[in-house]
């Protein structure tokens, strides 16, 4: 989390009637608005206007949105005036069908790799999602940082992944479609043709570093008049490093864990942040690790739901929560021809379905029985087959319909 002192609080206050703050992220953003925000509540004023911050990504939407709106969009041929504010109108027939998110990204990928690889004689071997992924991210650096398409003498690997961006490219243009490193390049060209209205004076707060896409930006933005600084968050006097060789990602959370519970050992107010560049990966054994430090004596299942002393910028995902994961589960098992024997299983352990506390003895007797007579997987027919023949289903009249006699 970012914190500001009461000199850079100060500083950020007297920007915001002239200045747009342009962040790295949206968590900056929001870290700023609220710094800026305890700031004036310090200085005794009971209302004031939010301070202008915002990812480079929310501004520029909001800019070409803003330009659509007030009519400076027309078809090939009509131009307004330019300028710093400039009006000149937005290619209608240019604009993109779609834009891509993240996930929609992603699935593509999937789907183009899945098909490429259907000739494959082992394609049930590869892994669709971890190549999907690999493959978005290296096009995705493709186009932030201008690199040339690689030469495909290379290697296999980079042959097969020329194939794929063909066709993924292919695929998005017979759609109108543009992920968003491509969208951002069309953005970038609408601010060179003059279109939008753009603020005097800009600041870049958080790059660290800045690809070539950025530069670009920062360049279009002074071509037409916006004063663009760095604007530096750091605090005044410069904090102290020090550069530790680990063996592996768990030896590393053990030591930051360490480090952590020693620092609160001699400091029990101190407010401390432990930057994980995985957290969704590491999230389950950092917790882990923080309980065994922190709170020893919760290991007891009731105190699942204690306040801990520590908590994570990042959510779980929907899907793993237990009740919507249990909910999907059985979706799934509806929707698919084949089953994995430890996808169900799984499921009848879950207590969120049915009357688990009257079932518990009979689903796991039924689990027992299905491990030792069905395959590791099997389709569906064959289970509720399987599943006539061992439970006796009781009478309607019963309190649970679904309470099983093996």
């Amino acid at each position: 989390m970012l914190k500001t002192d009461t000199d850079e609080s100060s500083k950020i206050h007297s920007m915001t009637a002239s200045h747009l703050m342009l962040c790295a992220t949206a968590r900056l953003a929001r870290s700023l608005q609220i710094d800026h925000g305890n700031h004036m509540r310090a200085q005794g004023h009971a209302q004031w206007p939010m301070l202008a911050a915002l990812t480079v990504r929310q501004w520029l939407d909001e800019v070409l949105a803003q330009a659509m709106l007030s009519g400076d969009m027309a078809q090939v041929g009509m131009n307004g005036t330019d300028g710093i504010n400039g009006t000149d109108d937005i290619d209608v027939t240019a604009i993109p069908q779609g834009v891509l998110s993240t996930v929609q990204e992603r699935l593509l990928w999937e789907e183009v790799i899945a098909e490429a690889l259907q000739a494959e004689v082992l394609d049930s071997l590869f892994d669709i999602k971890g190549l999907a992924l690999a493959a978005q991210e290296a096009n995705q650096l493709l186009i932030e940082w201008r690199l040339p398409l690689p030469d495909a003498g290379h290697s296999e690997e980079v042959r097969q992944f020329l194939s794929w961006r063909r066709l993924f490219v292919a695929r998005c243009r017979k759609q109108g479609w543009l992920d968003y490193p491509a969208y951002f390049d069309w953005q970038l060209a609408q601010l060179q043709q003059g279109i939008g209205q753009l603020p005097a004076s800009i600041r870049l707060v958080g790059f660290d570093r800045i690809t070539p896409q950025m530069a670009r930006l920062q360049t279009l933005l002074e071509e037409r008049g916006v004063d663009v600084q760095r604007h530096e968050t750091g605090l005044a006097q410069a904090g102290q490093a020090s550069l530790l060789h680990l063996d592996d990602q768990e030896a590393e959370c053990r030591a930051a864990v360490a480090w952590a519970q020693a620092r609160l050992e001699q400091h029990p107010e101190a407010r401390l942040g432990i930057v994980v560049p995985e957290l969704a990966k590491l999230r389950i054994s950092l917790a882990r690790l923080l309980d065994d430090a922190l709170h020893p004596a919760w290991v007891r299942p009731g105190m699942v739901e204690a306040p801990r002393r520590y908590d994570f910028s990042l959510g779980l995902p929907l899907s793993q929560e237990p009740v919507v994961h249990t909910s999907l589960s059985l979706l799934r098992l509806l929707s698919q021809y084949q089953l994995e024997q430890q996808d169900f299983s799984a499921l009848l352990q879950q207590p969120y379905w049915s009357n688990a506390v009257s079932e518990g003895d009979a689903r796991a007797r039924f689990d027992a029985r299905l491990r030792e007579q069905l395959p590791l997987s099997f389709g569906l027919p064959r289970l509720l087959k399987f599943l006539r023949r061992t439970v006796q289903i009781p009478k309607p009249h019963c309190q649970s319909a679904a309470y099983w006699h093996i």
